[in-house]
């Protein structure tokens, strides 16, 4: 039962870096050049 518990956690875990990790790539897709260039050059 805990098992199952713990193994529920991690998809609905997994779940939710995919639905921000989607969001996060619509973002950056949708926004300005000049955008683009701030958030590379931030990681950079």
């Amino acid at each position: 039962m805990i098992i199952y518990y713990w193994y529920d956690s991690i998809i609905s875990f997994i779940d939710e870096i995919e639905k921000c990790r989607v969001f996060l790539e619509r973002l950056y897709k949708d926004s300005s050049s000049s955008m683009k260039f701030e958030v590379e050059e931030f990681y950079n």
